[in-house]
């Protein structure tokens, strides 16, 4: 990850980054902020999970990062206070656009993923998604 940092440090690419099972990896939680505060690159870093608690550690402790809830449906997801963005599985973004509206209402950002398939990369982009996650960034240029 400290590769990856120095690599994007002062570029201005965004870099999400998943932690998955938290649980797994005691103190996972204090080994990222500390990395990213370390290269100053809490700009530039996006933290996103499908555990709320391990978000609202996080948040307790590194309120000036930006923090994202994964959410596989509207069954799963959680509000959060602090967090900023929540990311739905393109399947959900395309079935369940009062879930969408919601969101928005609620000042979050919504970023969509994996969506690989062009036909569904159009329509979300014409939907104002905030984030669209993918295997092939060539497919998409952007607004």
């Amino acid at each position: 990850l400290k590769q990856v940092l120095t690599r994007l440090r002062g570029t201005g690419t965004k870099l999400l980054i998943e932690v998955k099972d938290p649980v797994l990896y005691p103190g996972i939680d204090r080994r990222l902020a500390q990395l990213i505060r370390q290269m100053d690159m809490s700009e530039q870093v996006e933290i996103f999970s499908f555990d709320a608690s391990f978000i609202r550690n996080m948040l307790r402790t590194c309120p000036q990062f930006t923090f994202g809830l994964l959410a596989l449906g509207t069954y799963d997801y959680e509000e959060v206070p602090g967090v900023q963005v929540v990311s739905v599985h393109f399947i959900n973004a395309l079935i369940n656009a009062e879930f969408l509206r919601g969101l928005r209402r609620k000042k979050y950002r919504v970023y969509v993923w994996t969506v690989n398939n062009p036909a569904v990369l159009k329509r979300l982009h014409e939907e104002d998604i905030d984030g669209i996650l993918t295997d092939y960034p060539e497919r998409y240029t952007g607004r």
